[in-house]
């Protein structure tokens, strides 16, 4: 269903336009500073007669499909993927909507730290994944040290995790960082601008909810430190936090790579589903349930004020024609 709201969709959503612009630009010849993969996918679509619908289409399949298997690698049972589902819908939908290039990048990233990679093999497929993701997107190059960071034995322990993201909220709050920045977004002159934009990720919203998974970051810690066996219990989800709360703090001032976090903050809408594993039950009723029934309210809300938020939303268009 999302697949075809998101593939199907025409001249709808802020950044359609612009792709459709660069499609024709790529076609005809004409140099364009996209990135490799978004023009290997016109190419494609042009050789095979095909239209720019077709080029919306790949993009949303292949989006949607490395979110089911990010949903099948964090989720432990099928109470736990609707939670997902409802939270990803109410609360990430309309942005992930509109970033296409990003979000495929975004849904690679999200499977690449969700599995384990452990044989020479995988790691090979690690490589590959982490190429596609940075050829469609180029900001996602700043996950390859995080996700080091991540595997490595040193973050095992508490302390550091800890410690690493205080020293991400130090680098991305310091004056000195964009500084650095700087000088390093020569070497990508498409980013340079964002560079100008220090306030992305600082709305009352987002800092709300940075807020509130700090708080619940900083208790998952202290639990896996008094029981061990409580925080395995949830240890995807809560790296999933960590990995959240890192990129954002990390590249908040960090404009140039445009709104660094989006790469992982799919991660928290799986965050229910670590409340529904602490807490499963209220008698017998599933807690589950709840939240599924909140989301679905926000969402309701949401999608209501949705064309004074977001106008550029509406009309909503669908095209199922992708043929030349």
């Amino acid at each position: 269903m999302m697949t075809c709201i998101v593939g199907f969709r025409y001249h709808t959503g802020s950044d359609l336009n612009n792709y459709e612009f660069v499609y024709y630009r790529i076609i005809n010849g004409i140099a364009t500073d996209y990135e490799v993969l978004y023009r290997v996918i016109v190419h494609l679509v042009h050789f095979l007669h095909l239209n720019f619908q077709a080029v919306v289409l790949i993009h949303a399949i292949v989006s949607f499909s490395f979110i089911y298997l990010t949903m099948n690698n964090m989720c432990s049972s099928k109470m736990e993927a609707a939670i997902f589902i409802t939270f990803f819908y109410a609360f990430m939908f309309t942005t992930y909507f509109t970033i296409m290039r990003q979000f495929m990048s975004a849904a690679i990233i999200a499977y690449i730290f969700s599995r384990d990679f452990k044989s020479k093999k995988e790691y090979v497929e690690l490589g590959v994944l982490f190429l596609l993701a940075c050829l469609s997107h180029t900001g996602a190059i700043v996950l390859i040290p995080i996700y080091l960071l991540f595997k490595s034995k040193i973050f095992e322990s508490n302390v550091t995790r800890i410690v690493a993201l205080a020293v991400a909220l130090f680098i991305g709050t310091n004056s000195y960082s964009l500084a650095m920045i700087g000088r390093l977004v020569e070497y990508f002159k498409r980013y340079a601008y964002y560079t100008l934009k220090t306030n992305f990720g600082s709305s009352e919203g987002a800092a709300v909810t940075v807020i509130f998974l700090s708080a619940i970051y900083v208790y998952l810690v202290a639990s896996a430190y008094f029981c061990e066996e409580r925080y395995e219990k949830a240890k995807k989800v809560s790296d999933a936090m960590a990995i959240t709360l890192f990129v954002y703090f990390i590249t908040l001032i960090v404009g140039w790579f445009h709104r660094a976090y989006w790469y992982t903050f799919i991660f928290a809408a799986f965050i229910p589903c670590w409340f529904r594993r602490r807490i499963p039950k209220i008698g017998k009723f599933d807690i589950g349930f709840l939240l599924i029934l909140f989301a679905c309210m926000y969402a309701v809300y949401f999608y209501l004020t949705l064309e004074n938020t977001q106008p550029n939303m509406f009309p909503y268009q669908f095209r199922i024609n992708i043929f030349e």
